[in-house]
């Protein structure tokens, strides 16, 4: 027994070790951590900076960061889809500190290093860092104009040497160049495989800017090497700024590219008002040594992959478009490194080193038949199943977008709300006095609806990009006129002319209560929203206002009624009222058939179920988690009953056939709905609710509905919604379809 207990108490010591180690290996930055002047923040070999949503480290005073090369830091972001700012270097009180960053691995941060200006340490050393998968667009390293003092020899010493960057989004920018009081040294560094946004080819992946006064002693460029840097379809490398326009040389190593220096040195050369950098040439690659690895060219056949390489490069993953593995043989053989593969259509690339390599993207000339499985591409996707014949057939659907190529991002994230708010009948066949347009005094001045009703409902929103999200919405919505029981009641409306038996058009009501109808509507619908804005946030971006526009094609179920008046009860509540009026007083519209459908030989009642298109434009405040919505909403349904009112005749043309089917109707001469005395005559009710005795002087010939359209109907809604993350989106690497395409190519 003493054995087993002593043995589980070390396991349990074990484990407890295990845990204390792993959270010490992570230091934590969140919100925005302050280095104060004497101070120190030190990262030891082996730990992770993490950094949270927004975060930064804010160092007024010294910086060690110090891995081993068998060990290196690792710095990075939590959330690379909230990824943290990065480190800023402010102010210049701390003279006697420096900022060592050696052996690390940087990558997901908005900035790796920002110097703010007028900022002063004796030294800055970076040494042996890698940069990767910095996808912001801002420079990964930005040292401002520092505060030179050149009294007691306070000069900064700034170095970067035997440094990586590769599959980033921005570049190195570095000012006072060639300056007193700040050497820079820059030594072996390697930029390959690197984008900046637009087609600038004077902005280069490592940016100097010179000095008015150029000291050449102020600035060492030992051997820098560039491979398949792009801006747009420019080649780049590095390029210079500044100077006082008198031509100064500036000494330099060597500088190893694939592209000719004309691509990738922009100095003298290109503008002459500019320093000029010594190296006149571009060397070979294969004469740099090292066990470097590059590839500095491709071309791509459907189950052959031809790359051109500088060293010994393996590939140990390779997927398609879709993100799935695409298996492979590979043989290095000199210069080239040949893949082969039966299945699928790679898309990207990963060498042992972790550089990404997008792979030449295949035509649909070269795809093959659709026998073959697994074969993605823009072209056929997704692809839907043919189980008879064995084989995959596919299509694609083109959706027109507000914005760029180059500024879309897949998203692929769900979001679930709710609505609330307010419908309005659009105005068909009874219109309103005064909305959308004045109509009892003529001109386009709106006035209020005569009755707003209450909407509301739930919605699902797949956002596909941040420029074109699927929704679908369900709807519970009521329209109506001259509701005197409505949520909101500002008047009648205006009597349609109906032409009497002597062929006379008049009005057979001095008001709309005679026609007033309350139609609840349960709505289904699928919506299309193009955002104008981007709907996605920025690096650090706490919300934003996004507008949309939505365009809806639905499916609903609807039935129109008519309310007979009865007066409040002494001692009655207005909700036992109203309750008491909607269900003793209430009279289906469709089963009493005001234009003969249950009568004539060849009609029918209309429909329960319709369809529907909208029209619609959103406000969305979205943040992380959350997103505020307002929505105005036009619907034009497929029916042109929601007011009862169509194209038929007055009482089918005959009053008298519609009266005898009236009283032949159970449902009607039931006691409960008071329609029909005990002995068979009509109620007062029944006037109500018939029409008032039109009958006794309409013409057979008129009809109900003449304007000739179906009717429609507004809605107003405020929401709010729940933002879900997918697994994989959790911890993303943001792209836009751009890059996505230039990587297939």
């Amino acid at each position: 027994m003493r054995n087993i207990f002593h043995t589980f108490s070390t396991i349990l010591a074990l484990a407890s070790f295990s845990m204390l180690q792993a959270q010490s290996s992570e230091v934590v930055i969140s919100g925005t951590r302050v280095v104060d002047s004497s101070e120190t923040f030190s990262v030891k070999p082996g730990q992770t900076l993490v950094f949270e949503e927004g975060a930064r480290l804010l160092v007024f005073g010294g910086l060690s960061i110090k891995g081993i090369q068998d060990n290196p830091v690792k710095i990075t972001s939590r959330n690379a889809e909230a990824p943290g700012l990065g480190i800023v270097i402010a102010d210049n009180k701390s003279r006697n500190q420096d900022i060592i960053v050696e052996n690390a691995e940087v990558s997901g941060l908005v900035q790796a290093l920002r110097f703010d200006p007028f900022w002063y340490r004796k030294s800055v050393r970076i040494n042996n860092v890698k940069f990767s998968g910095i996808d912001s667009r801002e420079p990964l390293i930005y040292a401002s104009s520092p505060l030179l003092d050149l009294r007691d020899n306070k000069n900064i010493d700034f170095q970067i040497t035997n440094s990586r960057f590769f599959n980033n989004t921005g570049n190195l920018i570095l000012e006072k160049v060639g300056s007193l009081g700040i050497k820079y040294t820059l030594d072996n560094l390697t930029f390959n495989d690197n984008t900046l946004k637009g087609d600038n080819a004077s902005m280069g992946i490592l940016h100097l800017d010179f000095a008015r006064t150029v000291i050449s002693d102020q600035v060492s460029l030992g051997n820098l090497t560039f491979v398949n840097n792009k801006a747009g379809d420019n080649n780049i490398g590095l390029s210079v700024s500044g100077g006082s326009g008198v031509p100064v040389n500036i000494p330099s190593g060597k500088v190893f590219s694939n592209s000719s220096s004309t691509q990738v040195i922009f100095d003298n050369r290109r503008d002459p008002r500019l320093p000029k950098i010594g190296a006149t040439e571009t060397s070979n690659l294969k004469e740099k040594g090292g066990d470097e690895i590059f590839i500095t060219g491709a071309t791509h056949k459907f189950g052959r992959l031809a790359l051109e390489v500088v060293g010994q490069p393996k590939i140990v993953e390779i997927k398609d478009s879709f993100g799935r593995a695409v298996f492979i043989n590979q043989n290095l053989a000199g210069d080239s490194l040949i893949s082969t593969y039966l299945e699928g259509n790679p898309a990207t690339l990963t060498l042992q080193n972790g550089l990404k390599y997008n792979v030449p993207k295949l035509t649909a000339a070269q795809l093959p038949p659709p026998i073959y499985r697994r074969v993605d591409t823009t072209l056929i996707s997704p692809e839907w199943p043919d189980t008879t014949l064995k084989a995959k057939v596919g299509f694609m659907v083109i959706i027109p977008m507000f914005h760029k190529p180059k500024d879309i991002v897949k998203l692929k994230t769900w979001e679930f709300g709710f609505w609330g708010g307010g419908s309005v009948y659009g105005g068909g066949d009874i219109k309103h006095k005064f909305f959308p347009f004045d109509n009892v005094n003529g001109g386009f001045m709106p006035g209020p609806p005569g009755t707003v009703e209450l909407s509301g409902g739930g919605y699902a929103q797949y956002n596909i990009t941040n420029a074109f999200s699927l929704k679908s919405n369900i709807y519970r919505s009521t329209v109506s006129v001259h509701n005197l029981w409505a949520q909101g009641l500002f008047s009648g409306g205006i009597v349609p002319e109906v032409t009497d038996t002597a062929g006379n058009k008049r009005t057979p009501y001095n008001n709309t209560w005679p026609l007033m109808f309350v139609t609840p509507i349960t709505v289904l619908d699928v919506e299309g929203v193009w955002h104008i804005g981007k709907y996605n946030l920025k690096p650090g971006q706490k919300g934003k206002f996004v507008n949309s526009i939505g365009l809806s094609i639905g499916v609903f179920t609807y039935t129109p009624y008519r309310l007979a008046y009865r007066n409040q009860g002494n001692d009655e509540s207005y909700a036992a009222y109203k309750a008491r009026i909607w269900n003793e007083e209430r009279i289906n519209l469709r089963e009493l058939g005001m234009e003969g459908q249950n009568y004539l030989e060849n009609a029918k009642p209309y429909g329960k179920v319709s369809m529907n298109t909208g029209l619609s434009w959103q406000l969305s405040y979205i943040r992380k988690r959350w997103a505020f919505k307002g929505e105005m909403k036009a619907v034009y349904t497929f029916t042109d009953y929601l007011d009862d009112y169509g194209p038929g005749l007055w009482y089918g043309g005959d009053y008298d056939a519609w009266y005898q089917n009236f009283m032949e109707n159970e449902n009607f001469t039931n006691p409960e709905q008071k329609l029909v005395t005990v002995d068979g005559q009509p109620t007062a009710k029944f006037t109500k609710v018939s029409g008032y005795g039109v009958g006794s002087w309409v013409s057979s010939n008129a009809a109900r509905s003449t304007d000739g359209l179906n009717d429609w109907y507004y809605q107003l809604h405020m929401g709010l919604s729940y933002r879900l993350l997918s697994k994989e989106d959790k911890n993303p690497k943001i792209e836009t379809l751009k890059e996505k395409e230039s990587k297939k190519n």
